[in-house]
């Protein structure tokens, strides 16, 4: 808001109706929606008689659910699907009663399964008949219309029948789509009472800085029911994944993405003038997703989520913050595993964990409850903060860490930003994340080059690297130059042998491509009779931007005698063996092995990151600030506005 201030707009902020303060407010604030689109909303006051009724409602919840399950009738309505097999279990001894009842209730139970699929397909004949009837009659009556009108009208049919057999399958379906069209029209009411009372002009940006698919067809329908509002430029910011997984796994999801795809063209067909209507990204990767629905459409902005000040530097214990929402996707069931790994070392003695976390969704996800029930059995070390804080004491509390834990997944990560990974890495603060995903991709560059610049060569005790690789498979030796793509699962994979006195191994590939590329390298280390150290492990390492380099330094365990190396590419030809160099070296325990911030390939090497950063507080601490320079002038507010205005003007960003 202030960025917009100073590039000289008269700034308004709209908020949900619970928002009724938000502080200290130096702009125009108005409260008007009543579709609940913000995560942290004030509690709401219930009446008692409220939660009295609600008590009981889950008492008799409770009752039914253990008669459905555990008394006489219920075991016959769990067998409703597979009478047969109940009754062949269960012939010896089994009153006549109970063989009639399961026959009974199993025809029962496929008759309303076939009502359910008839009454789906109805519902969706009322939608879409009107539209089919018009089509039909263009078909009939304008005859150079004839082949357009045909092929829309086949399409609405297949469309109705996929839908009627995604409700069919899918229990939740209907309810879901009448909950999602219920929030477009509130939100479609709430907007335009907005825009009547504001009564924006051309030169206006409205801006929404988090916008789903709901927000998306609310606001074109205003727009198409509404002439007067066309005159500003909308903005919206989708910082969701619509693919899960990696980019070699979009390919198998086009199809699932149908109705997505349906549903951004429904929006661009209500809208009249495309170029002030501005969809965006907050990352290079989610942007590449959404242009798959609508090449060309999406663009990717900065995260505003910097702070100029510094923290002041801490001289007492080393305090590990973990902050935001308690799901199963930002890690959050692993803190237990890695609290108890602390405390076992006794590292809790120098180490001040500090959890803050509260559940999305009022009940929460059953994993991150247990998690958290586990955690306040573990009182050394740790303090454990289950509420939301307000905006002052959270920036207080992240500029306070040594370190920030950021254990999000790595298939929904992948192209999905993280807010407090932007404000970590622009305070200078070292954080730790998986590999592969968005967040390590931000600080590769100089994790990259630490690998390279900081290990004298008087620490390689051995360098193999290009045809001076053996590779193997089940049948022969292979002596290829490198032109052949290396096989997964041991079916192409080279033998090292282990120098005396080798700490780490460093693997060095060099891409053949300027984009984003990715290294997956399965490493078996074994000792002197051929038996496994350690479990098989999975590696992936990804190019930096800046040098197209992928580099990958790991231990090498007590015993270890011979390593087994596997490696592949995505894409299949961005790498070839010729170009991979392999490195043992001589470690000093007092050598930090990274920069900025610690990187895990999975959960059970956190706990090796964590006493990373703390046994070279110092190192990472300054070269996180000196990175912290550029990345704070790309995530500012100044340059989100900027390209907000050149979006708006037609302008390259």
């Amino acid at each position: 808001m202030e960025a917009a201030r100073r590039a000289g707009f008269d700034t308004i902020l709209v908020t949900n109706r619970e928002c009724s303060s938000i502080g200290e407010e130096s702009f125009r604030h108005i409260s008007a929606y009543k579709y609940p689109f913000f995560d942290l909303l004030p509690p709401i006051k219930l009446p008692a008689w409220f939660a009295w009724g609600t008590a009981l409602a889950n008492r008799l919840r409770f009752r039914l659910l253990w008669l459905s399950r555990f008394s006489a009738l219920g075991v016959i309505i769990q067998q409703r699907t597979s009478p047969a097999t109940f009754l062949m279990h269960n012939s010896e001894g089994q009153p006549f009663s109970s063989t009639v009842a399961v026959v009974v209730i199993s025809g029962l139970w496929r008759l309303a399964r076939a009502f359910w699929v008839v009454i789906a397909l109805a519902v969706q004949l009322i939608m879409f008949l009107p539209r089919l009837l018009v089509r039909a009659v263009l078909a009939l009556f304008r005859s150079r219309h004839f082949a357009a009108a045909r092929a829309a009208t086949v399409g609405e049919a297949e469309h109705i029948v996929r839908m009627a057999s995604t409700v069919s399958r899918q229990r939740g379906y209907l309810l879901r789509t009448i909950q999602g069209l219920l929030c477009q029209r509130r939100f479609s009411r709430d907007t335009w009472r907005v825009l009547r009372e504001i009564s924006p002009d051309k030169e206006d940006i409205v801006f929404l800085p988090t916008a789903s698919q709901v927000e998306m067809l609310g606001l074109a329908a205003v727009l198409y029911n509404m002439p007067d509002s066309r005159h500003p430029s909308y903005h919206l910011v989708f910082r969701r994944n619509i693919y899960i997984g990696r980019e070699r796994d979009y390919r198998t999801q086009d199809l699932a993405l149908h109705d997505c795809r349906r549903t951004f063209h429904k929006a661009e067909e209500m809208i009249t003038d495309l170029r002030q209507f501005h969809y965006y990204t907050d990352t290079d990767e989610l942007s590449a997703q959404y242009n798959r629905l609508l090449p060309g459409r999406f663009r990717t902005l900065s995260i505003p989520h910097t702070w100029r000040s510094s923290p002041a530097r801490r001289v007492s214990k080393f305090r590990l913050v973990y902050a935001g929402d308690g799901r199963k996707e930002k890690g959050y069931q692993h803190l237990h595993h890695l609290a108890q790994e602390l405390y076992r070392e006794r590292i809790d003695l120098q180490l001040e964990f500090v959890i803050q976390t509260n559940y999305n969704t009022p009940d929460g996800e059953p994993e991150c409850i247990v998690a958290q029930s586990q955690l306040s059995t573990i009182t050394p070390g740790i303090t454990l903060l289950r509420e939301p804080l307000a905006s002052a004491e959270y920036r207080k509390l992240v500029q306070s860490a040594d370190a920030v834990l950021l254990l999000y997944d790595r298939d929904n990560y992948y192209a999905r930003s993280s807010g407090i990974l932007v404000e970590a890495l622009s305070l200078g603060i070292p954080v730790v994340a998986p590999t592969g995903t968005w967040l390590t991709r931000q600080f590769l560059a100089p994790v990259y080059r630490h690998y390279q610049d900081a290990f004298a060569e008087d620490t390689v005790l051995a360098r193999m690297g290009g045809n001076s690789l053996r590779w193997r498979d089940f049948r022969h030796v292979s002596k290829d130059s490198g032109e052949a793509e290396a096989r997964l699962n041991g079916k192409s994979h080279c033998r090292l042998k282990v120098p005396n006195g080798a700490t780490h191994l460093r693997i060095r590939i060099e891409a053949l491509t300027a984009e984003l590329a990715e290294a997956r390298l399965f490493l078996n280390m074994l000792d002197e009779s051929g038996r496994a150290v350690e479990p098989l492990r999975e590696l992936v390492a990804e190019t930096a931007r800046d040098s197209g380099l992928a580099v990958v330094l790991r231990p090498i365990g007590f015993g270890v005698e011979c390593i087994v190396l596997t490696f592949e590419g995505y894409p299949s030809l961005a790498f070839r063996r010729a170009n991979l160099t392999i490195d043992f070296l001589l470690l000093s325990p007092d050598m930090p092995l990274g920069a900025v911030g610690a990187i895990y390939h999975d959960e059970s090497e956190v706990g090796s990151a964590v006493r990373e950063l703390m046994a070279h507080r110092e190192h990472y601490r300054r070269t996180a600030e000196e990175f912290a320079v550029e990345f704070r002038n790309y995530h500012s507010s100044d340059r989100l506005i900027a390209d907000l205005i050149n979006s708006t003007r037609g302008l390259p960003q």
